[in-house]
């Protein structure tokens, strides 16, 4: 059961851990900070969270 709730937690971290960055995405995108950095969106993304399609 122990290891149950270790993986339990672990995945709900992570889940936390993905909302944090896509309202940092969504942030950046209001904000349109990707033309700030003279790149275009999906550069912008990968540079920073070093995510892409």
């Amino acid at each position: 059961m122990a290891g149950s709730n270790t993986n339990l937690y672990a995945y709900i971290e992570k889940q936390n851990r993905f909302r944090i960055m896509v309202k940092e995405i969504q942030k950046s995108i209001d904000n349109k900070e990707y033309l700030k950095e003279g790149c275009s969106y999906d550069e912008y993304i990968k540079k920073k969270w070093n995510i892409s399609k």
